[in-house]
């Protein structure tokens, strides 16, 4: 189990443990670290593994940037813990439709995370997730088109501009589409902000991916007056260790990087309902 992250299920499998001194063992999808979007940036003041970070940036009045980063997890599993510390820079500004942070993703779901859903308020907003995925009716306990929308059911979860924040989701895979067995929880800075246990989410996980979408479509280029910056101190994913894909080797990074390797995966800003 990781001190870190108190909230992660006992008996798990660590599948990634990273510092993000560099990218090893993540694929950087289009190549964003060659692009000037991505990199390692010195920072002492992360909260679990300074004294670096990963950066991602959106320049100025720029339509495109971020980046795609990608942890593939070996296999299909029941359930899966992320464990992430994350900022953004004081002066990002948000954009009006909400703040794609991370996928947790299976074979047949593109459920999301984000920092708000609609324009930031004061520079603040709440940690909300998306099921993101064609076909899936969570309406029985979520907001918005066929319950799309999860949002804080415990705590306000709220997020702010300029601060680390410790970030902690769990998420179990439904037994059929329609089965309600699923469950989704959350935690910010220790405090439960999500616990939902009747989602439909079904499939498994094999992937976590970081996407900020800022791919030229809607507000992109407008509302960035000024340069936006994401910042991951940590990164920590795990499954149960009985589950029925089998285990995984437990991988700790801080090595040299490696060569990226194209992914199949895309994550276009429409994937989510415009109200996103």
């Amino acid at each position: 189990m990781s001190t870190a992250f108190p909230n992660e299920p006992t008996g798990a499998t660590n599948l990634l443990d990273h510092a993000l001194n560099n990218f090893t063992g993540l694929t950087d999808v289009y190549s964003s670290v060659s692009g000037g979007t991505l990199s390692i940036q010195s920072d002492a003041t992360g909260l679990v593994s300074p004294s670096n970070c990963m950066r991602s940036r959106l320049g100025a009045n720029a339509p495109t940037g971020g980046c795609q980063l990608e942890f593939s997890m070996g296999g299909t599993y029941d359930d899966m813990f992320v464990g992430i510390v994350w900022r953004t820079n004081s002066q990002f500004q948000g954009r009006t439709v909400g703040n794609k942070l991370f996928f947790m993703r299976g074979p047949s779901t593109n459920g999301v995370w984000l920092f708000n859903n609609a324009s930031l308020s004061g520079g603040a907003g709440q940690l909300i997730f998306a099921h993101n995925t064609g076909g899936l009716d969570n309406s029985h306990i979520f907001a918005a088109d066929s319950g799309l929308i999860g949002y804080p059911n415990t705590d306000p979860g709220t997020l702010r501009v300029g601060q680390w924040f410790k970030l902690e989701c769990y998420m179990k895979k439904s037994t059929t589409s329609t089965s309600r067995d699923g469950i989704v929880r959350s935690w910010v800075n220790g405090v439960l902000t999500h616990n939902y246990t009747t989602v439909n989410y079904p499939g498994g996980f094999n992937n976590w991916t970081w996407s900020e979408t800022w791919d030229g479509f809607g507000d992109m280029g407008t509302v960035n007056t000024v340069e936006w910056q994401h910042f991951v101190d940590h990164l920590y994913v795990h499954q149960e260790a009985d589950d029925e894909a089998g285990q995984a080797l437990m991988h700790v990074i801080d090595a040299p990087a490696i060569a990226c390797q194209q992914s199949r995966f895309r994550v276009p800003l429409n994937c989510l309902n415009q109200s996103l």
